[in-house]
């Protein structure tokens, strides 16, 4: 097991860099590097080298799933165990109130024969007297009942108490627990449901969801739910311009032959009954799809489209892939009519979409950080991450000149961008700019879009900004 555990861990770290990593930029690489090193600390501090090797040799399982889901199991235990407690005390406490009943039942009985045999005497020598001791006895009598009923409910306020309190702790335990497992469905997406078709119904909630949203090239689609149809596929996106496009969506770990095979059947009943235009195999677990292959791209041919999402990704890049899938899948439509639009405009299509996707995650980012402050760090480090891919796709648009929509761009990030571009093109030609004359030597000797000449002739960049 040990040489296992060795070759296994071997494995691991001599396995290439995640794509993901390789393309990202050095700043995301080094967020990536301190979340892990964060992530390990957390998992394995204080564990020794046997101990991580075991631990990441006995399973496949993200580790932080892992340890998520040890803490629940933890919390449960808890819970049981509380509970368990609970009963415990309050049976103990039971017993101990019926002994004490009894006991004072049998203290009373004895005072009672006691005083009875009293009354006897008493009443064969003085009735005076007689009624005066047995009314001191009474008295006697009675405060010590008083002062029994009072301990009993002493105990029975305090066990109530104690009661409540373990109650409180399990709804707050419980509600912890619900709340963890939340963000965890957030950002990764479910991964446990009560049965199929509920697995099911949470992947197609994911297409109506997109859709109801808008779609950026098409805001009057819709989605219907074909999936209660016998023979037919999960949705049906119906396009404005009268186009429909056919979606399966499978939400498991392995695609199966016959997943593929079913598909085929769905799309070519729905292809003879006119249903829809065109059908899309989608895989929000797995990119490897039996005979097309795992590449992470669209395959498209004849109508018919298969993409598959790596279970590795967020959520939010998921949504962002397929929304990317549609368009595309919507693009391949328009193509088979003989619509095949002009090279620029297509460009500015895609550019247009990318950037309202990024604009749109940025304001959601900001929405967000405003309305739940306890997710402040974390939202302003998703804000930082888009920033970051605005400023690089303005930087792209700026060198490819690519005409895009005015109302998507964040003026003060792409001016920054540009003022970077200005910057570095002065030092690799060295170039003077004169008292004021920085606007006019910019437009004269540097390739422009129009965009960049707009913001430069309205005088938007000062000659400061550049030194």
């Amino acid at each position: 097991m040990e040489f296992k555990g060795v070759r296994r861990l071997y494995y691991i770290m001599e396995s290439p860099l995640p794509e993901f990593y390789r393309d990202a930029n050095e700043t995301i690489q080094n967020v990536i590097i301190t979340l892990g090193v964060g992530c390990y600390l957390k998992l394995f501090r204080g564990k020794t080298e046997e101990e991580v090797i075991n631990k990441l040799s006995d399973t496949g399982v993200d580790p932080m799933i892992d340890f998520y889901e040890d803490k629940i199991d933890k919390l449960t235990k808890v819970n049981v165990s509380l509970k368990k407690e609970m009963n415990d005390n309050y049976e103990e406490h039971i017993k101990k109130v019926e002994e004490q009943t009894v006991k004072i039942n049998s203290m009373y009985n004895f005072e009672i024969d006691k005083l009875k045999q009293e009354i006897i005497i008493i009443n064969n020598t003085n009735d005076t007297k007689s009624n005066t001791l047995l009314a001191s006895q009474r008295d006697k009598h009675d405060e010590e009942i008083q002062r029994m009923n009072n301990t009993i409910e002493t105990i029975n306020g305090k066990t109530t108490m104690e009661l409540g309190y373990k109650d409180e702790q399990i709804k707050s335990l419980n509600i912890e627990n619900e709340n963890k497992q939340s963000t965890i469905d957030e950002f990764i997406g479910r991964r446990k449901f009560k049965n199929n078709t509920e697995q099911g119904n949470y992947g197609e909630k994911i297409i109506d969801e997109l859709v109801e949203k808008g779609l950026s090239w098409d805001k009057r689609a819709e989605c219907v739910d074909s999936s209660k149809v016998g023979g037919s596929g999960d949705r049906i996106i119906k396009f404005s311009n009268g186009k429909s496009l056919m979606i399966e969506v499978k939400l498991k770990g392995v695609i199966t032959k016959e997943d593929r095979e079913q598909f085929e059947t769905h799309y070519q009943k729905d292809f003879e009954e006119k249903k829809c235009d065109a059908a899309l195999f989608l895989s929000l677990m797995s990119e490897q799809i039996p005979t097309i292959g795992d590449a992470p791209i669209l395959h498209y041919e004849g109508n018919v489209g298969y993409y598959g999402l790596s279970d590795e990704r967020t959520m939010s890049e998921k949504k962002h892939r397929i929304v990317r899938c549609i368009h595309e899948m919507y693009c391949k439509m328009g193509e088979n009519e003989n619509k095949v639009d002009d090279d620029a405009e297509n460009k500015t299509g895609i550019y247009n979409l990318m950037l309202e996707i990024l604009v749109n995650q940025k304001r959601e980012c900001e929405r967000v950080i405003k309305i739940h402050q306890n997710e402040t760090d974390k939202n302003k480090s998703n804000l930082i991450g888009v920033n970051q891919k605005l400023n690089d796709l303005y930087r792209e648009i700026q060198v490819k000149h690519i005409i895009i929509d005015k109302k998507l761009i964040d003026e003060k990030l792409y001016l920054s961008e540009l003022i970077k571009r200005i910057r570095e093109w002065k030092v690799e030609n060295n170039i003077t700019f004169r008292k004021g004359g920085h606007n006019k030597t910019i437009i004269e000797k540097m390739t422009l879009s129009e965009l960049d000449r707009g913001y430069i002739i309205a005088k938007k960049i000062k000659q400061s900004d550049l030194e």
